[in-house]
């Protein structure tokens, strides 16, 4: 997998890794490791079907509402204080898969913008995956009418296209916020200078050690539960439990200093 993809799963929990496994034998109808190895070096299209199936593209829109509301109660508030009249608001969607969480988070903010009469203020938004599959379906920002099913109607008409046969595109004014990219967590540098880093389902993919290392010192609790993803403190409350706000101009290394 490292040689043919030039990901390393090492550092995964290997309980995820091991369930993939058996999942790839049950489809190939094989029983033993042995065999399956085999398979991978004779067939280069069951090593790309592995790698997919053990990223788990697990996401939609709007997925966490609760969540999003804190963000705009809480989040959008402070962020918007810091930044009117100073610059572009920085949001960052690790492990973003199909880009529905990319876009939902934009849209929720470019609702709170609009009731804050700050409409103007530049947003620049940046979805990152390890899987370029993902990250090209992320970039299309054309989904089936079944992926709609938590998108309101309001939504729908202001920030989406209806599709002449069926489903629905991000409008064009939502896409040009965002930047998607092929970005691997846990090898390559972090993005810098965020107001926002959402992080779902993702960290509970990694080992203990590599989740250490990703984790900002006295800024993040990594979260124990499935669908905590990254959780962070802002002013003593939680702003949300996927998300973390950044101090402005704040990063993180890989050796999880800030």
């Amino acid at each position: 997998m490292r040689s043919a993809i030039g990901i390393d799963f090492s550092e995964y929990k290997l309980a995820g890794i091991r369930r993939r496994l058996a999942r790839r034998l049950a489809l190939r109808r094989l029983t033993t490791l042995g065999e399956y190895v085999r398979l991978l070096r004779d067939e280069p299209a069951e090593v790309q079907a592995l790698f997919e199936d053990i990223l788990i593209h697990v996401t939609s829109f709007f997925r966490d509402g609760d969540g999003i509301e804190k963000l705009k109660e809480h989040g959008f508030p402070e962020i918007l204080r810091q930044k009117r009249g100073d610059g572009t608001i920085r949001i960052w969607s690790a492990g973003c898969s199909t880009g529905e969480e990319t876009y939902s988070l934009l849209i929720a903010l470019l609702e709170f913008l609009a009731q804050e009469d700050a409409s103007g203020m530049p947003v620049q938004v940046f979805g990152t995956d390890i899987s370029e599959k993902a990250i090209e379906k992320a970039r299309a920002g054309f989904y089936p009418d079944g992926a709609m099913r938590a998108v309101s109607a309001e939504r729908l008409t202001r920030f989406f296209t209806k599709g002449e046969g069926g489903g629905y595109r991000i409008s064009k004014s939502v896409r040009q916020r965002c930047a998607f990219v092929k970005h691997d967590l846990a090898a390559d540098p972090p993005f810098s200078k965020l107001d926002l880093v959402c992080c779902r389902n993702v960290l509970i993919y990694f080992g203990q050690e590599l989740q250490e290392r990703l984790r900002p010192a006295e800024r993040l609790d990594v979260g124990r539960h499935q669908n905590d993803g990254i959780r962070s403190l802002h002013d003593g409350q939680w702003v949300s439990r996927p998300f973390l706000r950044v101090s402005r101009g704040n990063t993180c290394d890989r050796a999880g200093r800030p």
